[in-house]
């Protein structure tokens, strides 16, 4: 028997190493108890925005008096506007900071087993930004809403009638986009069956179904990351689950404002994680449902056939396989369109009314010069703005079409596995669309290239992607506390 003194020696070096690597992971818990109290703080902020607060997205002093109201409460007193755009932008940077700093310790746990369980169990914690927070910083979960009380309450089309178009309901009292839906039949399905289960006064608990709607596709975004990085075997798997899941501008637009881009999303997830499985059908399938409730993700649809047809031998096989998913396609259109089915015109109304608002974009900023140039070109007055719209249209679906091109053909090129170039499409393209051909930049836009980006982050193209889209984002979403 050795000596006590060498006996001590080698027991402190077996243990020495389990006691290393559970640092980063007690660290983790710590970073993650920390963001979730800056959570809380922002929550508790957002009952206290002014009401006579204006920021560029629109803001609804209406929501913060009837959410705490909802919960039997009466809303605090309203901070100044210079208090406000303080708080909120420390309190905004404070959680980037944050989530960066759980990113950097998720990268050194190595064993997950216990992890995961620990982080789902954390993520669910934020549902607490879905129960208790107001979503004062965006309108749009109220047009959902009104969609879907048109279907459950109204026997209306949401793609034929407007918000304001509904006589009498108690939604009237609050601001909404006045337009037909610009959403896929699943979103529409999706937000009736919310009204149908609050009822035909239950606006208060149907706003809450959906920001647990998309506090809960937020958890499934961070698992699927984790699924997905997993399947790959590069890289540690916590940390895209970590970098996605504590993200605060997917927690804000997520859980926060209740966005169904976080839905769209995990459906899109769902279906890559899908084709890497082998199970390319099941991958397409949920991709076309991506597409049903958000429009946008029918790019990534058309990067994942180019992929998926490259894999194929000889062109009667690929021919084949195009008809089949073309077949697959026109049933999920008709299944889904089928019941509000009034014409194509009737489809494409939503996108024509929404093309025509202009925010922060490069087509907000060249409107105004395009108008001066027709104005002494225009054949009859009045005309300018009208040409200046079409020629910005026209300018934008030209650089649609070649961004398309040059994605399309290098998937179709590119060597190795079919699934990373199918993601590093979907990401530049996205980063592309949003920031120079797309009308508005809003911060829940950004969420679209990162949840995919963030599967991947130990890829260069994607570590690239995330950064801007992360970073775009997290500067977009702090305009929230600008005022106007």
């Amino acid at each position: 028997m050795p000596p006590a003194p060498a006996l001590d020696d080698a027991v402190n070096r077996t243990q020495r190493p389990a006691r290393t690597a559970s640092l980063p992971l007690a660290a983790l818990l710590g970073e993650g108890t920390l963001l979730e109290a800056a959570l809380v703080a922002l929550t508790l902020l957002s009952y206290r925005i002014p009401d006579t607060f204006g920021n560029i997205y629109g803001y609804s002093p209406i929501t913060r008096s009837f959410f705490a109201h909802g919960w039997g409460l009466s809303p605090p007193p309203a901070l100044s506007v210079e208090s406000f755009r303080n708080w909120f932008g420390g309190l905004w940077l404070l959680l980037n900071g944050l989530w960066l700093g759980a990113f950097a310790l998720a990268r050194q746990v190595r064993k997950t087993g216990r992890v995961v369980a620990l982080l789902t169990l954390g993520l669910l914690l934020h549902l607490t930004l879905a129960l208790a927070m107001p979503p004062v910083l965006s309108t749009d979960i109220y047009n959902y809403l009104a969609y879907g009380r048109m279907v459950a309450w109204h026997g209306l089309n949401p793609y034929t009638t407007l918000p304001s178009q509904l006589p009498g309901d108690p939604l009237q009292a609050f601001p909404m986009w006045d337009i037909v839906t610009h959403y896929g039949p699943v979103w529409i399905g999706l937000s009736a069956a919310v009204a149908w289960l609050a009822g035909p006064e239950g606006i208060f608990s149907a706003l809450l179904m959906f920001k647990v709607l998309a506090a809960l596709a937020h958890l499934a975004i961070a698992v699927l990351a984790y699924k997905l990085a997993r399947g790959w075997q590069v890289g540690t798997p916590l940390a895209g689950a970590v970098l996605l899941g504590a993200c605060p501008l997917l927690l804000l637009e997520g859980a926060g404002n209740g966005h169904n881009d976080l839905v769209m999303m995990a459906l899109a997830l769902g279906g890559l994680l899908a084709f890497q499985r082998k199970r390319p059908w099941l991958g397409y399938v949920l991709l076309l449902l991506s597409v049903m409730v958000k429009y946008v993700s029918a790019l990534l649809v058309l990067f994942y056939l180019a992929a998926w047809l490259r894999e194929q031998e000889g062109y009667r096989a690929r021919l084949r396989l195009l008809g089949l998913a073309a077949a697959m396609g026109l049933l999920v259109f008709v299944v889904g369109y089928g019941p509000f089915w009034e014409g194509p015109a009737a489809l494409l109304a939503g996108l024509g009314e929404e093309s025509t608002h202009f925010l922060l974009s490069p087509a907000a900023y060249l409107r105004g010069p395009l108008e001066r140039l027709w104005s002494a070109a225009a054949p009859a007055p009045g005309q300018a703005r009208q040409l200046a719209l079409v020629t910005l249209n026209a300018l934008q679906k030209v650089g649609l079409l070649l961004l398309l091109f040059f994605c399309l053909r290098w998937v179709w090129r590119s060597p190795g596995d079919p699934l990373p170039r199918i993601t590093a499409a979907w990401g530049v393209a996205a980063l592309v669309y949003i920031g120079l051909l797309h009308n508005a930049i809003f911060p829940w836009y950004w969420t679209w290239p990162l949840a995919t980006a963030g599967a991947e982050w130990f890829r260069p193209v994607q570590r690239r992607v995330a950064l801007f889209s992360g970073s775009l984002g997290t500067l977009a979403a702090l305009l929230y506390g600008i005022p106007l």
